[in-house]
């Protein structure tokens, strides 16, 4: 074997385990910090007519997303269309 061959064999090997050390310590960091988040939950609908409209309202007027960001609302419309 060539010097070059031994040396990406080792570049290889050593940016592999680089990269899955990285990622554990990202997934042990992400699963140890607490979540502030509540996500707020609208009442459910009592209806089948009030399912399908509720949910024909979200597939194709994204509802949800407007009452959240008026940007991404409206980039996500330009993306769809």
């Amino acid at each position: 074997m060539s010097l070059t061959s031994i040396l990406f064999t080792v570049f290889f090997y050593l940016a592999v385990s680089l990269c899955l050390v990285g990622v554990t310590l990202k997934v042990i960091q992400y699963a140890s910090t607490p979540v502030p988040l509540k996500i707020p939950t609208a009442p459910a609908p009592l209806t089948k007519f009030g399912v399908i409209l509720r949910m024909m309202r979200e597939v194709f007027l994204f509802s949800s997303l407007f009452k959240a960001s008026k940007w991404t609302w409206l980039l996500g419309w330009l993306f769809h269309w």
